[in-house]
């Protein structure tokens, strides 16, 4: 029951496209210590430090490793997609015990709240953006802490004019064909 209804969960498909990639990554995280910090800045090592902290759409566990370093009491991730394998898989070989992760519609989560709940770089992706940032403050304990972080327009022509519409196009392709056919060709001339 519970699966059907993670399946036939609005954003699910989305959601698999997104797992397809996570669960294809090296163990680790993607994001570098800078990134992690600037995107969840003003949120701090201070406001984190013993706290029960909660990532909805938390991929294969990437933001969840650095903020282990600030040493939550308690680490919760949910996403949508499989990427929960990987995610568990990343923070457990890390060494991390404090930490759960949940395959769960983050739009439609209700718990009995985090001290800090944040989203990053998801709320943009969803059918319903709103839901998700609902879903967000809902699940803040009171007096807690919130952070959201999305993509913006300003600054980002080449991406809107070239990679989304171009995305939109590969994300309805086997994973293994836009890795190998299409991400590698790209990354050659970058790497050079």
């Amino acid at each position: 029951m519970e699966n059907d209804r993670i399946h036939n969960a609005p954003d699910s498909r989305t959601a698999e496209c997104f797992a397809n990639s996570w669960n294809n990554l090296p163990a680790g995280s993607v994001y570098t210590w800078e990134q992690f910090e600037e995107w969840l800045y003003p949120i701090q090592e201070k406001h984190v430090k013993n706290k029960h902290v909660m990532e909805l759409g938390c991929g294969n566990g990437s933001l969840l490793l650095h903020l282990m370093r600030w040493q939550p009491r308690q680490a919760d991730g949910i996403d949508l997609g499989e990427s929960v394998l990987s995610a568990k898989e990343n923070l457990s070989k890390a060494g991390f015990s404090n930490f759960q992760i949940t395959q769960n519609d983050l739009t439609t989560l209700t718990t009995t709240g985090a001290d800090v709940v944040y989203c990053i770089g998801v709320l943009h992706h969803l059918k319903c953006p709103q839901k998700g940032f609902e879903a967000v403050v809902r699940n803040v304990k009171p007096g807690g802490r919130f952070h959201c972080w999305v993509y913006a327009k300003e600054g980002n022509l080449p991406i809107r004019m070239l990679v989304e519409p171009l995305r939109k196009i590969f994300s309805k392709l086997p994973w293994w064909f836009t890795k190998y056919f299409i991400a590698l060709p790209l990354a050659v001339p970058f790497f050079i």
